[in-house]
């Protein structure tokens, strides 16, 4: 299950989650661009989830306005909370594979149900905060190519990818290959979490520290390839205590990417010591 996998990811030690990188097609500035123009915005499941454990949902969908969805999503969601009802008594083990080894993550009781009711919530939020959709492109690729592009992206986001192919609508995803999937195929505009939070709470000056809070979570839980300004890096000093403590050096990691320009680096570290001095 693609929320189980995106769980167990995003709150491990080790950032695996790569939303965003910074290639000649998908620019910051673009994808903010796009949102400043305005369109229906298509959710996908894992920025659904995101967006709920930074606990900012309503904020967004306040400035933002109503999410499109696809159905599919909400049977996601529907089939998780099933599967763990069954397991609200004994708790939950998943198995998966990390550099060929085998890997164990354990939920206790207690823990499947405040997931349960986590997911729970999350359906009745989009209840009242999505407009569901149909999904008419599907009718327009042959069957064979839906089988694979659902078998490799699954249902619920191949349908959120068509869905943001109608004119109008932009894709708001957090996984980066089917943003790619969608602008190649319907040339639709992507953005990821922090290009939203951007543009939700910087740019129209409603919540600075909302903001700074909500990227130094997406540091902390996993998130790469994001852009840190040297607020951000101060804010995360302030946070760990002067100390080189979470989320500090989650904030730090962003810069050891073998993408990143070192003048870059430079530039953030000179401000920061600037702002430190200050």
């Amino acid at each position: 299950n693609p929320l189980e996998t995106w769980q167990n990811l995003v709150f491990d030690s080790e950032p695996f989650i790569n939303s965003w990188s910074d290639l000649s097609h998908e620019k910051f500035s673009e994808a903010r661009t796009s949102l400043q123009k305005g369109g229906l915005v298509i959710i996908s499941p894992i920025s659904l989830m995101t967006l709920h454990y930074l606990e900012v949902a309503d904020d967004v969908v306040r400035l933002l306005g109503s999410f499109g969805i696809a159905q599919s999503t909400i049977s996601l969601f529907r089939s998780m909370v099933e599967k763990l009802k069954g397991f609200e008594k004994e708790g939950l083990t998943s198995i998966g594979a990390e550099k060929g080894q085998l890997k164990g993550y354990q939920l206790t009781t207690t823990q499947v149900s405040q997931h349960k009711a986590f997911l729970e919530k999350v359906i009745e939020w989009i209840s009242e905060n999505c407009t569901v959709l149909p999904c008419h492109k599907a009718l327009e690729i042959d069957k064979e190519t839906r089988a694979q592009f659902d078998e490799s992206m699954g249902i619920a986001f191949a349908d959120t990818a068509y869905i943001s192919g109608e004119p109008g609508r932009i894709l708001y995803s957090d996984d980066q290959w089917l943003r790619w999937y969608a602008s190649a195929a319907s040339k639709t505009p992507g953005v990821w979490t922090q290009v939203v939070l951007d543009h939700c709470f910087l740019r129209q000056s409603v919540n600075e520290p909302l903001y700074k809070k909500s990227v130094l979570w997406l540091a902390h839980h996993g998130y790469s390839y994001l852009a840190i300004t040297p607020a951000i890096v101060l804010e995360a000093a302030k946070r760990s205590n002067w100390k080189t403590e979470p989320p500090y050096t989650a904030v730090l990691k962003s810069f050891s990417r073998g993408d990143i320009e070192p003048s870059y680096v430079v530039s953030i570290a000179t401000q920061f010591i600037h702002k430190l001095y200050l």
